[in-house]
């Protein structure tokens, strides 16, 4: 087999991508430093399934994440079924942006962990106010998951929510099945704060769990 590369500027060049582009799912505009998932085209496509949609890696998972919290309208059910070594998607610590971070604009989307499976996400850091791993959840259910080493910082001085999985579970919301591990939050006193989910308004929380590997760390400021 011939193996066939590109230098790092040669990617920037549309031309080098023969068929990339025909169906539309990848972008590549000037200033790109190489192609790009057309997240329009994905979210279209999305919306010809009837059923659920199977989520097969953690990037695509990722992909999914970035589908919902541009495009909070999406109802569809997105199940996890992945052959990922541990079945886990380490964010590095980075700081993560919460997916549904406004209460006029919630998820509707489903996100479920395929039965007799598990999924850990885990390392990851939110801060400001209103945030969480979802945040605001309206006729969607979260199930199945696993967070770990999460930090979550609440960096306003008045009110607001913090949690590490769901800011609030408006109605129709369900989160199940969940596990906290191992997570500190840091509030101020004023702040609805919990380490599932911080507000529970007239949503669903079922069979979810808090334990830690080390001492709790749940800090309040006052």
């Amino acid at each position: 087999y011939m193996i066939s590369y590109l230098i790092y500027g040669d990617m920037k060049t549309k031309e080098n991508f023969k068929g990339w582009f025909d169906t539309k799912v990848w972008l590549l505009e000037d200033g790109d430093a190489c192609p790009k998932l057309n997240i329009d085209a994905m979210y279209s496509k999305l919306n010809v399934y009837d059923n659920s949609v199977p989520i097969s890696s953690s990037e695509y998972l990722l992909q999914v994440f970035d589908i919902i919290r541009n495009y909070p309208d999406v109802e569809q059910t997105f199940i996890v079924n992945t052959d990922d070594e541990n079945n886990v998607l380490d964010l590095e610590g980075a700081e993560f942006a919460t997916i549904a971070p406004n209460i006029d604009k919630p998820m509707k989307a489903s996100i479920l962990v395929a039965e007799g499976k598990k999924f850990t996400i885990k390392n990851f850091k939110l801060s400001g106010a209103n945030h969480s791993f979802f945040g605001y959840i309206s006729t969607g259910m979260v199930r199945g998951f696993t967070f770990k080493d999460a930090t979550v910082t609440h960096s306003t001085e008045n009110g607001g929510s913090s949690a590490v999985v769901a800011t609030d579970l408006l109605a129709g919301a369900t989160l199940e099945n969940c596990r906290v591990v191992n997570s500190k939050i840091t509030a101020n006193s004023s702040s609805y704060v919990g380490m599932v989910a911080a507000k529970n308004t007239n949503g669903k929380l079922q069979n979810c769990s808090v334990d830690f590997d080390t001492a709790a760390d749940l800090s309040v400021l006052h």
